[in-house]
């Protein structure tokens, strides 16, 4: 019949089976972008909860971490779950009991001078005799305002128990040093409580700097309009005037802020434990002495970086001093060491110069504990957490801010980890 085709059964399960199987290429391309938009959910749900704070170090054995690699290291970073977000809702109802405890528990040991404290070198009568007083103090380009209050009537906040006195520079990484602080540890300073605890004494917050080589002092002044935190003198900031630096930073400290108990002198890099230290000064702080961690027997450069001359000073080692890194002094050892510094070349090497030479010539006492660190390059965030350190070497201190809100037992326990972190 004609306009009719015939088509034999076989052909057309052919066709059929082609037609479907061009359907099922047609949907592979829909497939690849499902994919894409779960994982793509994946990826933004994990970002929120990363930078939500939740953080959780893993670790393969008892002290086997470091808190520089954190960021890094996919396998050390997990989302916390919902029992160690009970564990960090949780209140301590006796947090000045368990403090207290703490700080009874901190060794210290008095740190005698060694043989040079015999030596004429050291005699501050002799050296009166000797020395003219010298006057070059710095003029203060710019302070903080209101930070102290000379008026004996004042009320105490304007008198803080603790003045830290931070060492800054005027690099952009400087800068975000001194933004880091005042988020995390230097924001107790305004009122804002520590994670899990209090702090229990006043306390205050300056950055010391002198001017920028080649530069503008008017780089900082948008800062102090806004912080009001920055002490400039009208020096060259150096390395070879560190010294000074330093010194400048406690003459201003005892001027303005005589009756403020306690300074401590701290590197931008270094992270304090603002409670402990608090509470521990309040009560085993003496007077006339200065605490930290003890440099023994250190060797006197004649040349390079830390040169120091046999004229400025003659013997081939240091007394014993305590690191640069973090020490205390009362306020009443800080006028001694202004008052002798007069009559003695200012070294380099300034932690030997003020907590070694010039503690010897003024009868300063030596108090050393493990909980400062000397040259600590790794983090120990349970000597933190766990109130085992004042003071610890910190890269990302935002980091260390978060993970203190979190008990750390299950990362910080262990028979094999020492109560005292060397």
């Amino acid at each position: 019949m004609a306009g009719l085709v015939y088509q034999e059964p076989g052909f057309q399960r052919v066709a059929l089976k082609k037609s479907a199987s061009m359907i099922k290429y047609c949907k592979f391309p829909q497939n690849i972008f499902l994919a894409l938009l779960l994982l793509l959910i994946f990826v933004l749900i994990d970002f929120v909860l990363l930078n939500g704070s939740v953080f959780r170090i893993r670790v393969r054995g008892p002290g086997d971490w470091t808190l520089a690699k954190l960021p890094n290291p996919p396998n050390r970073v997990e989302v916390i779950t919902a029992e160690d977000e009970r564990e960090k809702q949780e209140t301590t109802i006796n947090q000045d009991d368990e403090l207290a405890r703490d700080v009874a528990a901190i060794p210290v040991t008095i740190e005698e001078d060694n043989y040079l404290s015999n030596e004429s070198y050291f005699n501050m009568t002799v050296r009166m005799n000797i020395n003219s007083p010298t006057s070059a103090i710095p003029r203060v380009l710019t302070e903080p305002t209101e930070l102290c209050d000379k008026d004996s009537t004042t009320a105490s906040t304007h008198h803080p128990f603790l003045l830290m006195l931070v060492l800054s520079g005027y690099k952009d990484a400087d800068a975000d040093a001194r933004r880091v602080i005042r988020e995390t540890y230097g924001s107790v300073t305004r009122g804002n409580t520590w994670p899990g605890t209090r702090v229990s004494g006043s306390t205050a917050l300056v950055f010391v700097l002198g001017e920028p080589p080649g530069a503008d002092v008017s780089l900082t002044a948008t800062e102090q309009r806004q912080h009001g935190d920055l002490l400039i003198g009208d020096f060259v900031d150096t390395y070879r005037n560190l010294t000074l630096k330093v010194l400048f930073g406690l003459r201003w400290s005892f001027w303005q802020c005589a009756r403020t108990r306690f300074v401590l002198k701290v590197d931008q890099d270094v992270f304090v434990n603002v409670p402990l230290l608090v509470r521990f000064l309040q009560e085993r702080g003496e007077y006339n002495s200065v605490y930290g961690f003890p440099s023994y027997g250190h060797k006197v450069q004649r040349r390079g970086k830390w040169k120091v001359t046999r004229t400025m000073y003659p013997f081939s080692r240091y007394p014993t001093y305590m690191s640069g890194s973090a020490y205390v002094l009362s306020m009443d050892a800080v006028g001694n060491i202004i008052n002798a510094s007069n009559y003695f070349p200012p070294i380099p090497v300034e932690d030997a110069f003020f907590t070694g030479i010039l503690s010897i010539a003024t009868g300063i006492r030596k108090i050393s504990s493990p909980a400062f660190t000397f040259n600590m390059y790794t983090t120990d965030l349970c000597g933190l957490k766990y109130n085992k350190r004042f003071v610890t070497k910190v890269a990302d201190k935002p980091t260390v801010w978060k993970l203190l809100r979190y008990k750390l037992s299950k990362v910080c326990s262990g028979p094999s980890r020492p109560p005292w972190p060397s």
